[in-house]
């Protein structure tokens, strides 16, 4: 299966992997993601299970409106994004 990882703190190295993993389907498919450890993955993990309407943005991303803000705490600015990625 296809592998998303998150971004935290520690900016543009890989981020420790929490082994907490989700499914996510999408148009006939299902993709895995694999959370790093974080507090906005755990924020994310206490909304599921979800049902969420995926969005086209800019032709080229996917994005979704969660139910609530999700924390910004301990998050840092993304710049190694890659295809794939759950951010």
């Amino acid at each position: 299966p296809l592998v998303a990882q998150g971004q935290d703190e520690r900016g543009p190295a890989e981020p420790e992997a929490t082994g907490v993993r989700i499914r996510i389907g999408f148009n006939n498919l299902t993709l895995t993601a694999t959370l790093a450890d974080n507090p906005t993955a755990r924020d994310l993990v206490s909304m599921l299970p979800l049902n969420l309407k995926i969005e086209d943005y800019g032709r080229n991303e996917k994005i979704v409106h969660l139910p609530r803000k999700l924390t910004e705490e301990g998050s840092g600015a993304f710049g190694n994004e890659q295809p794939g990625d759950l951010c």
